[in-house]
């Protein structure tokens, strides 16, 4: 389905100190789907967050990080809205020359809010989000492990709660060739308003080569395979797809 989005974000990055930042995000985006023929679930919206984050280098291979967020979800002809926040702490560590980990976990907190004819109804859902991710850099191989659990925006009536566990894998094969590919599993909980939560789970699997064949034009080839499943009621779907992308790349614009 069609699908029309605007977005814009502010980031903002200060050094208190030698070991300490502070990153401050905040980004906006605007969604709206194509009109079909049949009945449609998607509900065109709109989702702001702001995401501040305090980090410290507590030693030359290990850091902490203290971050929040909070964001609002309005569906934009009025009937839902969602208000979601987090608290996080979080650990990076160097393990050695090749290893490298690092590891978020907090507190999470969903307001939901309907408006219909007969009343406005609300709910509140607690939870815990995560994130969890482990790197092998090689001379010429990178591979990472990550999983996560998070509150995304989605075309639903509300806020979708998705776990995600997914592996990456880079290897510049020459001067001008680089490949990669990627296995990810994704599984969704988006609610509804009066009715059953809908249940869904993908799997991903992807190959990309990407060809450098002058100093400014760059040809990036993928290739993906996805099967879906979806209930209630239980439906099963799959779709491969290839793409081709031609991308220029300028020197840099000094304005005098």
């Amino acid at each position: 389905m069609r699908r029309d989005t605007a977005l814009a974000d502010v980031a903002w990055v200060r050094s208190l100190s030698e070991r300490v930042n502070l990153n401050v995000d905040v980004n906006s985006n605007h969604v709206q789907y194509g009109h079909s023929s049949g009945f449609s679930t998607l509900t065109d919206y709109r989702y702001t967050s702001a995401s501040p984050a305090l980090s410290w280098n507590t030693s030359e291979r290990s850091s902490l990080t203290f971050q929040g967020s909070i964001g609002k979800y309005n569906s934009l002809d009025g009937t839902t809205q969602s208000i979601n926040s987090n608290i996080q702490l979080g650990f990076k560590r160097q393990l050695n020359e090749l290893w490298a980990s690092s590891f978020n976990a907090g507190y999470s907190r969903e307001s939901d809010k309907i408006r219909t004819r007969s009343g406005t109804f609300d709910s509140t859902t607690t939870g815990s989000v995560f994130t969890a991710t482990l790197t092998r850099q090689a001379r010429l191989t990178t591979l990472t492990a990550q999983a996560s659990r998070s509150l995304v925006p989605s075309g639903f009536a509300f806020l979708s709660r998705q776990e995600s566990y997914q592996i990456n894998a880079t290897y510049p094969y020459a001067e001008r060739w680089t490949f990669g590919g990627h296995v990810r599993w994704l599984k969704s909980q988006n609610p509804q308003f009066f009715s059953p939560t809908i249940d869904q789970s993908y799997v991903d699997l992807g190959l990309s080569a990407v060809w450098l064949f002058t100093e400014h034009w760059t040809v990036t080839l993928l290739a993906s395979h996805v099967t879906d499943k979806v209930s209630p009621p239980t439906v099963h779907v799959a779709a491969s797809g290839f793409s081709v992308q031609l991308a220029r790349h300028f020197n840099r614009i000094e304005w005098r």
